[in-house]
């Protein structure tokens, strides 16, 4: 669906993007993005302990399903490849791969919203971007690196103007 401006960037790329690249690599289906995504928010949520705790259940029994999924029909991703290592069991994979999915993609929208951020707020910067995309690389790097505001935790998003 093609949209004009304004464009809301963790919507349209800093959400969606880290989402489909984690799961290709572990092997979650991305049709169930909209699922675990629910239960990752409320893993998250610093305010409502029981919430959090609940997301978090929710999670590891999801990964224990995806688990039980992979190891009848394994395919070529992370999940699979665990599956078949030897001594390493069911739960501890689910563990660890839910773990993956929700640091892997979470971070990694914060990132892509503070790097842009980074380069809204340093114009030069973006110019500079533009004019030799070469230095794409080492920005990416530094933007990596670059701390964020706040004084740590999940950040959240504004919801509303």
């Amino acid at each position: 669906m093609e949209q004009g401006p304004p464009t809301d960037l963790n919507a349209a790329l800093a959400l969606p993007l880290p989402i489909l690249v984690i799961c290709e690599l572990l092997g979650v289906p991305y049709e169930e993005r909209t699922q675990f995504r629910t239960w990752t928010q409320a893993a998250a949520e610093v305010l409502d302990r029981a919430r959090s705790e609940q997301g978090l259940a929710d999670l590891f029994t999801y990964g224990q399903e995806l688990v039980a999924r992979k190891r009848h029909e394994p395919g070529d991703d992370v999940i699979s490849r665990l599956c078949a290592t030897d001594g390493v069991g069911d739960d501890e994979i689910a563990m660890l791969s839910m773990a993956l999915l929700f640091a892997g993609h979470e971070t990694t929208v914060v990132q892509i919203g503070l790097g842009a951020l980074l380069l809204l707020t340093s114009p030069d910067q973006w110019q500079l971007l533009l004019g030799d995309p070469g230095l794409i690389p080492g920005a990416v790097e530094e933007i990596l690196r670059a701390p964020g505001k706040g004084g740590g935790g999940i950040p959240r998003y504004a919801h509303t103007d």
